[in-house]
């Protein structure tokens, strides 16, 4: 349940509730008349302040009984106060938790054709119960939900899948149309876990909304609408705004997975690595704690300045150059613009394989030893498990790979598909931050025909029909590994050039 007012914040960030413009509401109610002209009852299981309800009433009249469910008692005034005009028979208006109601029941005393209309909470069950713990849904409960199997068993989901969920399964093989403004990747999970198991969803359809525009949020946003009637074609067609016409893409499901654009994988060829064959795409150095690990130098050639400031002396022979993210994304080198001026970054790396004893640097790196125990408290406050049982100030990521001279490599949080070629600096081999994958090469050669190889047609094709470019991180390792560039080079003729530039296969 969306909101624009401004004078309650905590509201939006404790329950994720953005209330519905009214000029939004409208618009999505127009949209779902074109399909469903004159639903018997329409059902909002989280209405707020009925901006929703008001607009099914100007678009459906008398014909459409309406129903809404809200938690928040000032909310429900006003949905009451908007809808006075309404009498008993044609609005119902219920003081209840969407967490605790009987949804099946409630959803099973409504008449056919019914309309689901919503905008549940845009809020992780992880944050919700932080904030405001006992308005969530139970585990024991979301954990037997058929449609949300594994994931709500764990410690976070989307507040607004289990909901959508919940009401597909209990509109499944009636006469009825569900409408829900979610976030585009709940909407993408639905999809995939409907044409997973089965579910009755018909006739999909994802609209984009500009969520920033509307609501103040910084979230890829959608109408999601789709009949529950019966199962259907698993194709959704994506569109670029309420009102556009033709599609974008049509989103499809093959092999168990969603697919991003059907056209680009029908034009796609086999292109997954053959066993034993996987293309070695690497991750960069994991560390955390930036401001103590990372070291910047500016164009004056002064000493070493960590993130806080402060001057560092170290031994040279643990510094690296690296290079971030978002440098990559912007197709940056190492001495270029970063972050508006002219800048070195380094890296202080406390070893060069995971298994390295860090307590050695006292002997033969003691100034390092000596910096890095300074801020002893700040490395060893590091939140991730993975630092769990291993070295004082361990790193991951690192590893003979690492140190390759040349590389090719794509930022993960990039927007398109960027690879950069990087060469050694100043004889040193330049090393990423995690949120780079990376091919390590034995020479320039190498990596500029992997480059050219990832921009080729075959390539391009492949990630259309994968990556969904709304997600936080949209190019992962494992979805680069499924992309054997041996052959995409065979696909364009190049076989025997791959094999004689990159000899061995990748380790």
């Amino acid at each position: 349940m969306p909101s624009t007012t401004r004078s309650r914040p905590t509201r939006q960030v404790i329950r994720g509730d953005f209330q519905t413009p009214q000029d939004l509401a409208d618009e999505v109610c127009a949209v779902v008349a074109a399909a469903m002209p004159r639903p018997r009852a329409v059902l909002e299981p989280t209405c707020g302040r009925g901006s929703l309800l008001v607009a099914a009433d100007r678009r459906f009249g008398e014909g459409a009984c309406l129903v809404g469910l809200e938690l928040d008692d000032d909310h429900l005034g006003q949905a009451a106060a908007a809808l006075a005009h309404r009498g008993p028979d044609g609005l119902t208006l219920l003081h209840d938790d969407i967490f605790a109601v009987d949804l099946p029941g409630l959803v099973a005393a409504q008449a056919d054709p019914l309309l689901i209309l919503g905008n549940p909470p845009w809020v992780t069950a992880a944050g919700l119960g932080a904030r405001d713990g006992a308005n969530r849904p139970a585990r024991a409960g979301a954990e037997g939900l058929r449609g949300l199997d594994a994931r709500t068993g764990r410690s976070n989901f989307d507040i607004s899948e289990w909901i959508a969920a919940r009401l597909i399964e209990a509109a499944g093989g009636r006469q009825a149309m569900i409408a829900l403004l979610l976030k585009t990747a709940v909407a993408r999970r639905l999809l995939a876990r409907a044409w997973g198991s089965g579910l009755p969803l018909r006739d999909p359809a994802i609209r984009r909304v500009d969520a920033r525009r509307r609501f103040g949020a910084a979230v890829d946003a959608c109408l999601f609408t789709a009949f529950t009637d019966r199962p259907g074609a698993r194709r959704c067609p994506v569109y670029a705004g309420l009102d556009a016409a033709t599609p974008t893409a049509v989103l499809g499901h093959a092999d168990g997975a969603l697919i991003a654009d059907l056209d680009a994988h029908g034009r796609a060829i086999d292109l997954s690595p053959e066993t034993g064959d996987e293309d070695a795409w690497r991750s960069g150095v994991k560390h955390d704690c930036a401001a103590v690990l990372e070291l910047a130098r500016g164009a004056d050639a002064g000493p070493l300045v960590n993130g806080l400031g402060e001057a560092v002396d170290v031994e040279e022979a643990l510094l690296y150059p690296l290079l971030k993210g978002a440098a990559i994304a912007r197709g940056a080198r190492v001495g270029g613009r970063v972050g508006g001026r002219e800048a070195e970054r380094w890296l202080l790396l406390p070893q060069a394989a995971l298994a390295d004893d860090t307590a050695d640097l006292a002997a033969r790196a003691p100034r390092a030893w000596a910096y890095l125990s300074a801020h002893g408290d700040a490395l060893d406050r590091r939140r991730s498990s993975i630092y769990r049982g291993r070295p004082r100030f361990a790193v991951f990521g690192v590893g003979p790979y690492a140190f390759a001279p040349w590389k090719v490599a794509i930022a993960g949080l990039g927007r398109s598909i960027e690879p950069q070629v990087v060469g050694p600096r100043t004889g040193r081999p330049v090393l990423f931050d995690d949120t780079v994958y990376f091919h390590p090469c034995r020479s320039p050669e190498e990596a500029r025909l992997k480059r050219e190889l990832l921009v080729s047609p075959p390539a391009r094709d492949f990630f259309a029909a994968h990556v969904f470019w709304d997600m936080k991180r949209p190019i992962t390792a494992g979805l680069l590994r499924r992309l054997s560039l041996r052959r995409v080079a065979a696909a364009l003729g190049r076989a025997r050039e791959y094999d004689a530039t990159v000899g061995e296969r990748d380790g």
